[in-house]
């Protein structure tokens, strides 16, 4: 009778453990890279204990019908998962049910266009280059205000020390952009001289002077006749001259420039000198000595007394006992152009009448 008994109470319970099931339902959370397990039959006394690639032991405890994994960034490997349904009093597996499963990776996001660039320049001109990601993009360059499209640049900018570069990068598609901003120095850059050349004019004898050119500041000094004057413009007397030599001389002692410049300004007022016709006389021994005077410009002189010529800037000639007498003089310059004439009746003061 006892042996029935044993028998009727183990097929009971073979017939309890047989009605545990051990399925279960899965549900992925792509924001958090996670999957949790969820057995559908939630009435067992016994342990649920899910298990992950043979080892891990995600859930143990007595009345728990779930578990999470939580998946590293873009885990995409396969894994395995299975269910025991166990009473752990008698160390008794009621059920078990494994599969595997691999989650989504997390979609990167999209790439960004690169906005980094180099640059140099030659000839005076910036050349510059986007550089990075080939993301492909819209590429507008910024210099000075203005906008340049393309990835590449091409830009005369003169003789410049440095220049500020913006870059953007818009992809539409994607959504993306890019933007990157450098000053960009020029190596070949030539610190500019300032300027020597200058202007000048004459008015009313005096020299008028003025340096011109380029704005770069500088100490200047005119050098007129051996004398130094200081300034950027010169006012000078300097008569009624033909021509005269002006040196400028420049520098900048911050930029460690300089310059200089010699001219021969030539005065268009200028009034070449006549020769003086001016003359003295006297009489002595009843002879006429006469002797031109006034200015030293050089001439050619004539003598005219009674119809008679004599050259010479001297006149020696007897003329006997008269009480006076026409003398005429001229003089002329052939390399100046220039000439006079004077005409005087010498008196003589020994006239024995």
């Amino acid at each position: 009778m006892k042996t029935k008994l044993l028998f009727i109470f183990i097929l009971l319970f073979q017939l309890k453990i047989s009605a545990q099931n051990c399925a279960y339902v899965q549900a992925i959370d792509t924001a958090n890279n996670a999957i949790t397990f969820t057995a559908t039959d939630t009435v067992s006394v016994y342990n649920y204990i899910f298990i992950l690639d043979t080892t891990t032991v995600l859930n143990n405890l007595t009345g728990g019908h779930s578990a999470t994994y939580q998946g590293f960034l873009n885990d995409t490997l396969p894994h395995e998962i299975c269910l025991k349904i166990v009473d752990l009093i008698n160390q008794v597996v009621i059920c078990e049910l494994c599969t595997t499963f691999q989650l989504v990776a997390t979609a990167p996001p999209p790439p960004n266009p690169s906005c980094a660039f180099t640059y140099y320049f030659s000839n005076d001109t910036l050349y510059a280059s986007q550089t990075g990601s080939a993301t492909p993009a819209n590429y507008v360059w910024t210099v000075n205000g203005n906008f340049y499209s393309g990835s590449q640049l091409d830009l005369y900018v003169g003789n410049i020390d440095s220049v500020q570069v913006n870059l953007n990068g818009q992809n539409l598609q994607l959504g993306t952009n890019c933007f990157n901003t450098l000053y960009a120095v020029n190596p070949n850059y030539v610190p500019p001289s300032p300027s020597c050349a200058f202007t000048y004019y004459f008015s009313n004898d005096t020299l008028y002077a003025s340096q011109s050119g380029s704005a770069t500041p500088a100490d200047y000094v005119w050098t007129v006749n051996g004398n130094f004057y200081s300034g950027s413009q010169l006012v000078l007397y300097v008569g009624n001259i033909d021509s005269i030599q002006l040196n400028l001389n420049g520098q900048n002692l911050q930029l460690g420039t300089n310059c200089f410049n010699t001219l021969y300004a030539v005065n268009p007022n200028y009034v070449p000198p006549s020769p003086s016709c001016a003359f003295t006389y006297y009489f002595s021994n009843d002879t006429l000595y006469a002797s031109q005077s006034g200015s030293i410009t050089p001439a050619d002189y004539v003598w005219n007394v009674n119809g008679n010529f004599y050259s010479g800037s001297q006149l020696v000639l007897y003329v006997g006992n008269i009480d006076s007498i026409q003398v005429n003089l001229n003089g002329q310059n052939l390399q100046l152009g220039t000439s006079c004439f004077n005409s005087i009746y010498a008196v003589n003061p020994n006239y024995v009448p």
